[in-house]
């Protein structure tokens, strides 16, 4: 595939393009395990190109012609989100909660000497603590799928690593069969185990079916 590559014409996540095909952009719930309460679309439903504005469980997708239309209509939209059990969680609450565990005694996978006679007898010991921000799971192309949802059957087209899960996720939000879903696996824009995960596709489904027409979701 390195000529394709090269020259352009190969197809990831973000390129897919099908016939009649919209644009959605995606706004979620900023906590793990929150949710939407409820959002106000009046504003961004009147605004140049937008289709449709979609409630998912987790989040607003704003459908346009054109993805940037999309993009600035989400903007406009006001949601209110439930931040759920996660909702006072911090950088400083982890690292506490690190910093109490490791004082506790762990389970043994392998002894060798007495370790604590040894530490006792030193001559020196040198302490030191070594600290890592928590990062980002990112891959390098936006998370990114096209949906394309009909009453009888479903087309994903999708940078995905697990193509029986993101069938049948993408089924469940559609509420069609997995064998009615065909899983389209395009070039991957890095993958790094991030993409195992299938949590960019039932908001495009959700958006495909409100709609009537394929959708491109970007996150």
């Amino acid at each position: 595939d390195t000529a394709s590559k090269l020259d352009g014409s190969a197809v990831y996540g973000i390129d897919v393009k099908l016939p009649g095909m919209l644009h959605g952009a995606l706004a979620q719930c900023p906590t793990l395990g929150g949710k939407l309460a409820s959002f106000d679309a009046s504003a961004a439903e009147a605004m140049p190109g937008v289709k449709k504005v979609v409630g998912t469980p987790n989040g607003v997708v704003v459908v346009a012609d054109h993805y940037w239309q999309a993009r600035k209509a989400l903007d406009a939209v006001k949601i209110s989100w439930d931040a759920g059990p996660n909702a006072a969680l911090s950088t400083d609450a982890v690292r506490a909660k690190l910093r109490s565990a490791a004082k506790r005694e762990g389970r043994p996978a392998r002894s060798e000497g007495d370790v604590a006679a040894a530490m006792k007898g030193a001559a020196k010991v040198v302490r030191a603590t070594y600290e890592l921000p928590m990062l980002a799971h990112a891959t390098l192309e936006p998370q990114c799928c096209t949906a394309d949802v009909r009453p009888d059957g479903a087309d994903i087209h999708a940078p995905t690593q697990t193509q029986t899960i993101a069938q049948a996720t993408a089924a469940a939000a559609a509420g069609l069969k997995p064998e009615q879903v065909n899983i389209h696996t395009t070039l991957l824009g890095g993958g790094f185990g991030r993409r195992l995960e299938v949590d960019f596709i039932p908001a495009a489904v959700a958006a495909s079916k409100a709609v009537g027409q394929p959708v491109k979701v970007i996150w």
